[in-house]
Order: C-alpha cells, then structure tokens, then sequence
C-alpha cells in the first residue's frame, strides 16, 4: 500500500515539476494559402530547432496568409494558451498587424520574414529577424550608377513589402537625380501589354511583384521590349530564375547552402529564405525564457545569440544589422553569375 502510494506521489510530483517547468511558446505562420511555402518552411525550422529544447511546449497555429486570422491566431495563443513569446508571424502585413497587441498583451514576438521598414514604427515587444528592403535597393542603385543608367520605370504590386521596396527605390533614385516613371500593378492583374504601354521610353525597368505577376510581366516584356534592362528584387525561386529574361538582373539574399542540407534532409523540400531565421529565432527565444523568465523583454534586447546560422543582436528599432547579406546576379543557361 505504501508503495502504491510512493509511485503515485512520484508520477503527481513529475506531472507538477513538467508543467512548472514547461516553456510555453506559441508560432504564427502562413500554413494555407498563397504564404504557405513561406509559412510550412518556418513552422517546419521552428520544429527543427524545438527538437533540441524537449522543455518546450510549441504551439503553432494557422494564420490562413491573412492578418485578421493572424489576429486571431494571436489571441487565441495569449488568452487561451497563455504563452510566454510567439515566433512569427509570417510575412510583412501580419508582423504590422501584430505590433500594437504584443506590445497590449506583453508578449514578444519574434518574426523570422518581419522586416524593419523605415517607415514603420518600432513597437517595444515586436522584433523582426529579416533583411531589411532598404539594403536590397541600395545594391540596385549601386549598379545603376555604376552603370550611368538615366532613367527607370518601376511597375510594383500594392502588398506593403512590394509598396516599400518601390518606395526605397523612388527615394534613393531622387536622390540621384535619376529620370523616374511608376506604375501600380492592379489586384489579379495579368495584362502587362497595357501596363508596358503606359511607360515612356527608359533605360531600365524594375518590376516589384509576386511570381505569378512576375511570370506575366516578363512574357509581355519579352514582346514589348526584349532588350531592356529589368530588374527583380528578393523572394526567388527556381520559378522565377527560369522565367527571366537575359538582359534581366537578379537582387536576392545570399543563401545558407548548409541550412538548406539540413533542412532538406529532415523535410524533403526545399526552404523559404526566412527558414534560417525560425532555426534561429526558436533557439534564442527558447535561451532567452530559460535563462531569464521573468524579464523576458530586456534579455531579448540585451542578449547575443551565436547560432549555427545566424547572429541573433537586436538594433534600436528590434532588427539586426546585416553585413552585405544579397547578392545581384544574371542567369545564363540556368547558371548564376553574379555581377560583383
């Protein structure tokens, strides 16, 4: 009887310690919809990483690539889950959404694709772990002086990292005394003849958009005009790479061939670029509650995380400071080359 007793005290006792114990951490990710490759690639590296951490408890839940759902999503996980931080969410328009209520709820959350943009407020409890837009332009206004290019006209998509990549370039060209034409991209719009028809005669064109827009402006380049310089900017894919044109000139950041093994090998596919940055960013948030439960806030801002991957520092405006992270490049025969 006594020893009946002992093993039930035993189990309720590890039961009490597990819950103490546990960390609980919540992840906000596109899983459906047309952020889902994006949204699986960092739930998946969150996992991966989570794997080395068996006290935490990962939560993640299903933003649908819309940020009222990401709102929810949220919710759910402050207020039902009771989580102590949320890695995520995916892509710009839900890591602006999220701003005010992490900083109501004082839940941080760290997003592996959250950008600082420089229009932006900085919100206290949200921090982003993604290149920022500006650092991609610069290297195309690099090479457009070097190059004495005169003129540009940029067609852009109206989704907020397209609208801020066309933005940094409008500035950064005006600076420059750069000749410059734009023209929006309408939702759903798929005839870029009209489009093309619209734009003076320049040196060179830039197209901020997604791959399916990208794919039907190129075709109509390759019509209207074959020969001129043509800019792409972040987020490529194989897709993309062989829907380019010789005369067009890829931005993108350089990629982490090691994590990419890794990542493959556990998975099967091929990765997001933000997937480094979930690795990572599970592995500090998970340090960080460890090592400082109840000032969570302030180690995360004064906390240095020397991943495998990544150098985790955040800069005034929750950011990190990139060293030259992209690379401007053609594709010849399916091969890069890069312009550097």
């Amino acid at each position: 009887m006594k020893d009946n007793f002992f093993v039930k005290f035993v189990v309720l006792l590890g039961l009490i310690l597990n819950v103490c114990c546990e960390i609980r951490i919540g992840g906000i990710f596109h899983l459906s919809g047309f952020g889902s490759h994006w949204g699986k690639s960092e739930r998946d590296a969150a996992w991966l990483a989570f794997k080395r951490h068996p006290d935490v408890k990962f939560i993640a839940e299903d933003s649908k690539s819309d940020p009222k759902e990401c709102v929810a999503a949220f919710r759910k996980l402050a207020t039902y889950d009771k989580v102590e931080a949320i890695l995520g969410p995916t892509w710009t328009a839900c890591y602006f959404a999220l701003g005010p209520l992490s900083d109501q709820y004082k839940i941080p959350i760290i997003a592996p694709s959250g950008a600082d943009y420089t229009n932006q407020p900085v919100f206290a409890y949200r921090f982003g772990l993604f290149y920022r837009p500006q650092d991609l332009i610069k290297k195309v206004v690099d090479f457009i002086k070097k190059k004495e290019v005169k003129s540009v006209s940029i067609v852009y998509a109206q989704e907020p990292y397209f609208v801020q990549l066309m933005e940094n370039l409008t500035s950064q060209l005006q600076k420059e005394k750069i000749l410059l034409f734009k023209e929006k991209i309408l939702p759903g719009e798929r005839n870029f003849m009209t489009i093309l028809g619209k734009l003076p005669q320049v040196d060179a064109v830039s197209c901020f958009c997604d791959k399916a827009e990208y794919i039907a402006f190129n075709k109509a380049l390759k019509v209207f005009k074959p020969d001129i310089v043509n800019f792409y900017v972040g987020g490529l894919s194989d897709e993309i790479l062989e829907n380019g044109l010789e005369t067009t000139i890829f931005v993108d950041y350089r990629t982490n061939e090691k994590f990419i093994k890794l990542f493959r090998q556990a998975f099967g596919y091929d990765p997001a670029p933000s997937a480094p940055m979930a690795f990572e960013g599970a592995n500090f948030i998970a340090e960080v509650i460890r090592s400082s439960p109840k000032d969570i806030l302030n180690a995360i801002r004064s906390r240095e995380h020397q991943g495998e991957f990544l150098k985790i520092k955040f800069n005034q405006r929750n950011s990190l400071e990139w060293e030259n992270p992209e690379e401007i490049f053609t594709v010849i025969d399916k091969e890069r080359r890069v312009l550097e």
